[in-house]
């Protein structure tokens, strides 16, 4: 079987079925796909402590979506939990990816397409402490890789 089935889910067994399986579905789906599959995981482990494990990969299915998020709560809880993985990433010495993840959580917070500078600067007054924990954390991973 080119499929099975691990804990309640589909895994494919080797990377070309996930690659030829991906292929079908429209370019202009594949956003919309990701950002399902991050919410779901997310809705998942909303309330428990075992997100460790699939923490990055949620955060990155969110990312590949991130052009469909408009509603501000989310795009906090995003960043927010780009900060956890970015924390995590730092406790497992990949400031690397530390960095990366800490600068994705800065662009959840940023507004796009912007009219004035006030706007696309918002985040500073209507989320300092996740703002300023965000770019910290960014400024030291950056430094120590």
């Amino acid at each position: 079987s080119k499929v099975r089935t691990v804990g309640g889910m589909f895994k494919f067994m080797h990377d070309r079925f996930h690659q030829a399986a991906y292929q079908l579905i429209p370019e202009e789906e594949q956003g919309a796909f990701h950002l399902s599959i991050g919410r779901r995981l997310h809705e998942l482990f909303k309330e428990s402590t075992k997100i460790d494990g699939n923490l990055f990969f949620m955060v990155n299915q969110l990312y590949l979506g991130v052009s469909l998020i408009s509603d501000q709560r989310e795009k906090k809880e995003i960043a927010n939990l780009f900060m956890i993985a970015g924390k995590q990433a730092m406790k497992s010495s990949d400031f690397s990816m530390a960095a990366v993840y800490f600068e994705r959580g800065i662009d959840f917070l940023q507004i796009k397409n912007a009219t004035s500078t006030r706007e696309a600067t918002c985040h500073w007054r209507e989320m300092y402490y996740l703002s300023l924990e965000l770019h910290n954390m960014a400024a030291e991973a950056e430094y120590i890789n």
